[in-house]
């Protein structure tokens, strides 16, 4: 049951959000596919700095350099998206099939990196890439490839080296690399806990994260809403771009992409720092 406490900055909370409008036009569905701030499927909705792609199909699609993946999933507050990996070219050959296109590869230009939360297995591999993989055979991908649950083709196991590795830091964070002279094949998993059985394992897949978006663009005051004013700040953006900027008293949430009342932050912080006062905002 609420406390008294509880309900009031509950209720006050409700009163200070009644200022928190969008200053961006949000995205429609792709199919049954919610697309939130800040992806953006066209020029005119979300931030066109994260651009994905709906098909007709529909499918969410997410740009690497040179080659697209599904969307499958979306968390704005950890602001992850989840993708498929690829599939392998033949199930009689352990190649993936985005081999010509040297695997995922990011645009450095672009606020997505592949996070730290997922594990790769790389099959098919030279000798000279044992150096720096753990390749051993009684490595994670090793177990994988000789387990029941093992969705690899069989050629995989008859492939020479198989290893892994934990996607961390600057090594991963644009590129998980097939190619001729390294390794033709490779699959990722998702916060893998490396303890359970591989039949209690998680589907195939691949974690982005994305940058906190900026102020939305601007360029004249109608391009912002009552609670932004169009302007340069050179000392956030030295691109000389003018952003909708919150006016005082208001602050940017760049997760749902509103100015919120200040106040609101406040009590947002409390709320981490005083668990016995529940209080939930929804924007």
């Amino acid at each position: 049951m609420k406390t008294a406490a509880a309900s009031v900055v509950h209720h006050v909370v409700a009163v200070l959000l009644s200022t928190a409008t969008m200053a961006i036009t949000p995205c429609p569905n792709c199919g049954s596919m919610p697309v939130p701030y800040p992806l953006s499927t066209s020029p005119t909705c979300g931030d066109p700095a994260y651009a994905v792609t709906c098909t007709n199909s529909p499918a969410l699609l997410f740009q690497s350099v040179n080659n697209t993946y599904t969307i499958t999933a979306i968390n704005t507050e950890t602001q992850r998206i989840i993708i498929k990996p690829p599939l392998f070219f033949r199930n009689d050959t352990c190649v993936s099939n985005d081999l010509p296109y040297g695997g995922i590869l990011l645009n450095r230009s672009r606020p997505f990196t592949i996070s730290d939360a997922n594990t790769i297995f790389y099959f098919n591999c030279s000798s000279y890439i044992l150096v720096t993989l753990n390749c051993s055979e009684s490595s994670l991908c090793r177990t994988y490839l000789n387990s029941n649950a093992s969705v690899a083709p069989p050629s995989c196991a008859r492939a020479p080296n198989c290893c892994s590795l934990r996607t961390s830091g600057s090594l991963t964070a644009y590129s998980i690399r097939a190619r001729r002279d390294g390794c033709l094949a490779y699959m990722s998993f998702v916060s893998l806990d490396w303890n359970k059985p591989e039949s209690q394992w998680s589907s195939p897949a691949m974690e982005i994260q994305w940058e906190l978006p900026n102020e939305p663009l601007c360029k004249a005051q109608k391009d912002c809403d009552r609670n932004s004013t169009c302007a340069m700040d050179l000392v956030k953006d030295t691109t000389r771009a003018k952003r909708c900027y919150c006016n005082a008293g208001l602050t940017w949430d760049a997760v749902k992409g509103v100015c919120i009342n200040i106040h609101v932050r406040i009590l947002l912080v409390a709320k981490t720092r005083r668990p016995s006062l529940p209080v939930k905002v929804l924007l």
